[in-house]
């Protein structure tokens, strides 16, 4: 059966954490399908109540150390950055 351990602001970092520790920063970021909204047949996860509160990770990331730049880099420049090399 799968694990049915309720995801987290914390728990989310954890996996970040985990990601950027095996490669870089350049190589995590979210996304805004954080939000029960999405998880309507994945028995209502619901990591967020809804977009307004995605400043929390951004919390989260500060109390745990990352810098300004790391945070600017996981919370959408990695994503733009793939855009613009992707659609050159």
């Amino acid at each position: 059966m799968k694990d049915k351990t309720k995801q987290t602001v914390n728990t989310l970092c954890d996996h970040i954490d985990y990601i950027v520790s095996k490669s870089s920063d350049k190589n995590v970021g979210f996304g805004f399908d954080l939000c029960n909204k999405f998880y309507d047949n994945l028995d209502n996860i619901d990591l967020l109540k809804d977009h307004s509160e995605a400043y929390l990770i951004v919390v989260e990331l500060i109390n745990r150390g990352y810098s300004d730049a790391s945070i600017k880099r996981i919370v959408g420049l990695n994503f733009y950055e793939l855009l613009l090399e992707n659609l050159k």
